[in-house]
């Protein structure tokens, strides 16, 4: 029985189109053969067709989370008084927490 790894994704590693996509592309297929891959994308783009075909074939379980940009513009705001990175603070979505 292979051990579980979670794997938290900004964004959609397909198809490999620059270095940040290809990093992970290559991530997936590589731990793929040593876990059973639970993949969480986070982006504002709903998935495709073929971007979930690659998702399902490497991950025993997946999730997709949409994020909206204007719902992002008010954390995004409240956020220049803290010291978090705007990006922890773009891509934190609550559904995750549950």
């Amino acid at each position: 029985m292979k051990k579980k790894c979670l794997i938290i994704i900004p964004g959609i590693p397909y198809p490999p189109i620059d270095g940040h996509k290809l990093k992970i592309f290559n991530l997936i297929k590589i731990l793929h053969h040593q876990f059973d891959l639970h993949i969480v994308t986070i982006d504002k783009k709903s998935l495709k067709e073929t971007e979930k075909t690659f998702i399902d074939q490497y991950s025993y379980k997946s999730h997709h989370f949409q994020i909206s940009v204007i719902a992002s513009l008010p954390k995004m705001f409240f956020n220049l008084f803290t010291k978090r990175p705007f990006q922890v603070c773009y891509y934190t979505v609550s559904e995750i927490k549950k």
